[in-house]
């Protein structure tokens, strides 16, 4: 086994430990903050987690396809990730003796000249614009499908575990910051729902949630389910970043991940009830944590290299997209 391999066996298991480390929190975090654990809604993430790597495992050992093997691997990594994730959101959120600092955020805002009310009214007098970003808001989770399979197919397998290690790296600073500094979003703030016919926005169903975590009539930790509990910084934000990023090398992706994220911001202020310093602080979580993840596989970044280190034939049909 090469030296590549091995690096690349050592950064999985750093990823698996990471998700370990985090679900172990979880579970000893909960009761002391006084949740209980739905169960059930762990189903469906561990089945679909458990299929992945089965299918990692055929294709790694049995018909040698890096690419799959890659791909399955580090979807089930993203979707294990992500059913411990959402609960530490929900602890983090419960933290309700840190004030909210929505006003602080306000202000920060008109230090920068940003008015959220102007983007607002301006989205009221073009309703097809603001129809086609509540589309593209929602349209995160399957750009790191997207993203995984675009860099699989490319033979980036380093670059793959570099994506993953950026997720989980900025949704936790993303999680660890919201704790002191939490913010309920200028939508609540100002009571907007309801006022001269506003249409509530995409993330209007997580606010009875994040209600309900602050004042304690919410004590259940999900996975399946889950809804996104958190204003500053803004994950929505930090993910299209990372997505971004990743995908940045790959030419025939590029401009057109770009282009999509592009209007993805346009969107996060009114949709996902965001202060620009809400997305400017989650462009700087996933930057950093963009850098550290290929700092860290930086050695192991040979895709072809890698490929033969695994004994993967690459076929003519299989050409790596640039």
């Amino acid at each position: 086994m090469t030296d590549g391999v091995r690096g690349l066996g050592r950064i999985d298991r750093i990823i698996w430990s990471l998700i370990a480390g985090v679900a172990a929190f979880d579970l000893v975090a909960a009761p002391f903050a006084g949740f209980t654990v739905a169960w059930h809604s762990f189903l469906a993430p561990l089945g679909a987690t458990a299929a992945l790597l089965a299918g990692q495992f055929f294709y790694r050992h049995r018909r040698r396809d890096l690419r799959l093997a890659g791909a399955l691997g580090t979807t089930a990594q993203i979707i294990a990730f992500a059913a411990v994730a959402a609960p530490l959101s929900y602890l983090a959120a419960s933290c309700a003796h840190f004030p909210n600092c929505d006003r602080w955020l306000e202000l920060a805002d008109e230090a920068l000249g940003f008015d959220w009310f102007a983007i607002l009214d301006w989205l009221k007098a073009h309703p097809t614009l603001a129809y086609i970003l509540r589309i593209i808001y929602s349209t995160l989770m399957l750009q790191v499908l997207v993203a995984v399979l675009a860099l699989a197919l490319s033979g980036r397998v380093a670059e793959l575990r570099a994506f993953a290690i950026s997720f989980m790296a900025m949704t936790l600073v993303v999680i660890a910051l919201s704790t002191p500094w939490p913010a309920q979003g200028p939508w609540v703030v100002h009571h907007l729902v309801g006022k001269d016919g506003l249409v509530p926005p995409a993330s209007a169903g997580a606010w009875p949630l994040m209600a309900g975590l602050r004042d304690g009539t919410v004590r259940t930790l999900m996975a399946a389910g889950a809804d996104g509990v958190i204003t500053f910084p803004s994950l929505h934000m930090a993910l299209a970043v990372t997505v971004t990023a990743a995908l940045w090398p790959i030419r025939s992706v590029r401009w057109f991940v770009v282009a999509l994220n592009t209007l993805m911001t346009m969107s996060i202020p009114i949709e996902g009830s965001h202060y620009l310093v809400d997305m400017l602080s989650g462009s700087a979580v996933a930057l950093a944590a963009h850098a550290f993840a290929r700092r860290l596989t930086a050695p192991h970044a040979s895709p072809l290299a890698t490929a033969r280190d695994i004994g993967t034939e690459i076929a003519p049909a299989s050409v790596p997209l640039r």
